[in-house]
């Protein structure tokens, strides 16, 4: 494995963040800490944990951690900045008045022109077929552009289910209140980590002390606060998240099971299953667990079917595929080109894009009888990666 973690390290790793979780799994400012939750072995994950099997002398470490704070704390202050341009509402919606649903779908927006789309990127067209079929639906989606609210116009037709966006910051006020809420965190793992001798799960402890304060941990204590209040106004009796095993989609069982425990909560899990993935394939407990999992085939399932850490009350069931985009690059067809292709579809990671596209190219020039069609996740515009590597310039 890279990043200097080998495979025992790493599943050392997972028991211990596991330790923590589960020994804190009623408390929400604990389980929104997304460090301790550890997504799968892969190298843009791993970065953040390879700190934790250094040894380095006393003063570098203090060094290291007084530069975190630093950054930390310098965000929290651009964040709070922020709140002064914001109006301080929960989500933005198009002006209609939002009632009672029977399904509550929690997607993600990734970027500007996915909002006009009739079909959602990850549950594609599933949100209309419930509509069509007599409920009453909502998209909830997470914000994962860089515009501001003012700069996003929900401009669906009104015959589609009805969607809004979360917000990105709250008021001032509630944005200190989840400063102190962690803070108070910070300060109970610290002092846990106290009472450690030396070893992983000391260090585990005294890295989610730092993390509790992070931007990432207020995000998901945000998400939560957004849906807490959501649930109680639109009074779903199903709720559907993409599923992956992040801290959020936790949290968004937790408050779900708080607001009515009689709330279906599922999990979609609209991958493949990596090596030695890891959140999705564990449970913490009844209040953070879905009920059901839904996978893209048989054999997604299979893996689940196959998986002993997972609560044995939990179902698993097959959807499909509904990652269905409707876009204007049409592939060419076999009678237009050589029929030898390669598709290259990269994560919405820049770092993995640069690797695979600059592969291909090389892939490429060697073998010129093949076309190699790149797809970028839609989180990833490509002129970023033309700004990134200018080898893309060019091809793009």
């Amino acid at each position: 494995m890279k990043n200097n973690i080998q495979e025992k390290q790493y599943l050392e790793l997972c028991d211990a963040c596991d330790k923590v979780l589960k020994s804190s799994s009623t408390i929400i400012e604990c389980v929104a800490i997304d460090w301790l939750h550890i997504v799968r072995a892969h190298p843009e994950f791993l970065s953040k944990y390879v700190s934790e099997f250094e040894y380095s002398n006393y003063f570098v470490i203090k060094a290291r951690n007084l530069s975190k704070y630093i950054l930390i704390y310098l965000r929290w202050f651009n964040q709070l900045r922020k709140t002064i341009f914001s109006d301080g509402l929960p989500w933005k919606s198009s002006g209609e008045k939002l009632g009672e649903s029977d399904l509550l779908f929690v997607s993600h927006l990734l970027n500007k022109s996915s909002i006009k789309q009739k079909d959602d990127f990850y549950f594609g067209e599933i949100p209309e077929i419930f509509r069509m079929s007599g409920y009453s639906v909502l998209t909830a989606m997470i914000d994962h552009t860089k515009y501001t609210r003012e700069n996003i116009t929900l401009n669906r037709n009104r015959m589609y289910p009805t969607v809004i966006i979360l917000s990105r910051v709250l008021s001032f006020f509630n944005e200190i209140k989840l400063f102190f809420r962690l803070h108070k965190e910070r300060i109970r793992l610290s002092r846990l980590a106290k009472l450690e001798n030396k070893g992983l799960l000391k260090n585990v402890l005294n890295r989610a002390s730092q993390e509790a304060i992070s931007l990432e941990t207020v995000i998901n204590l945000r998400i939560m606060s957004q849906i807490n209040l959501l649930l109680k106004k639109v009074k779903p009796k199903v709720i559907i998240v993409t599923y992956e095993g992040y801290s959020w989609e936790r949290m968004v069982f937790m408050a779900a099971r708080k607001i009515d425990p009689n709330i279906r909560c599922i999990g979609y899990h609209n991958s493949t299953f990596f090596f030695l993935q890891h959140a999705l394939k564990r449970s913490l407990s009844d209040m953070l667990d879905p009920d059901i999992i839904l996978t893209t085939s048989k054999v997604q399932k299979r893996k689940l079917d196959d998986n002993n850490k997972l609560n044995n009350d939990i179902e698993f069931q097959v959807l499909g595929s509904a990652r269905i985009q409707k876009t204007n690059n049409k592939i060419p067809s076999t009678s237009q080109v050589n029929n030898k292709m390669c598709m290259v579809l990269p994560e919405g990671l820049i770092s993995e894009c640069e690797i695979m596209f600059n592969f291909s190219l090389l892939c490429a020039n060697q073998f010129p009888d093949i076309n190699f069609i790149w797809r970028l996740h839609p989180i990833i515009p490509f002129k970023n990666l033309k700004k990134k590597n200018k080898s893309f310039v060019k091809e793009g």
